[in-house]
């Protein structure tokens, strides 16, 4: 029977479809030299994915490309929430209203971690750029659509497309 150290949960929840949800988990660090003398830190999603692999429970086993999907996915999302902050900076130091939905601020050089390979006309350019993210069904974001301080409609992005 594998275990879990407790600052791993982040990544077993993203992979949760992967693993067996029987699999119990150790808090490292808890008691004097108890489990922390015990266990090694893991701490990135190559030494989880290593260490559930070893649970026989666990199939299909997870993959090189199971660990740079779960990378990539997280960077994208770590993009979003840090648009969502600068959009509230913008917000702020701008006096514009707060629109409804789900909104990011981006610098244009920022743009490309949203899209990449996004070509955008001259006559679309901006310093900066509001950005909607409109959600599918399903919660995730299907389209990006991009707008002026003034909330004047630039141009959309598909997701992926």
């Amino acid at each position: 029977m594998g275990f879990v150290v407790e600052g791993d949960r982040g990544v077993l929840a993203e992979l949760d479809g992967k693993r067996d949800a029987h699999v119990p988990v150790v808090a490292a660090g808890m008691g004097g030299g108890g489990a922390r003398g015990k266990l090694p830190a893991f701490g990135n999603v190559e030494s989880c994915m290593s260490l559930l692999n070893m649970v026989p429970a666990i199939s299909p086993r997870f993959t090189s490309e199971d660990g740079l999907a779960y990378t990539q996915g997280a960077r994208y999302r770590r993009q979003l929430d840090e648009g969502r902050t600068s959009y509230a900076a913008l917000v702020e130091a701008w006096g514009i209203p707060i629109a409804r939905g789900d909104w990011g601020g981006f610098l244009p050089e920022d743009v490309e971690c949203l899209r990449p390979g996004i070509k955008i006309s001259t006559k679309r350019q901006r310093e900066e750029y509001l950005v909607r993210y409109v959600h599918g069904g399903d919660g995730e974001v299907v389209e990006f659509q991009f707008y002026s301080r003034s909330y004047l409609p630039l141009f959309r992005v598909p997701v992926g497309a």
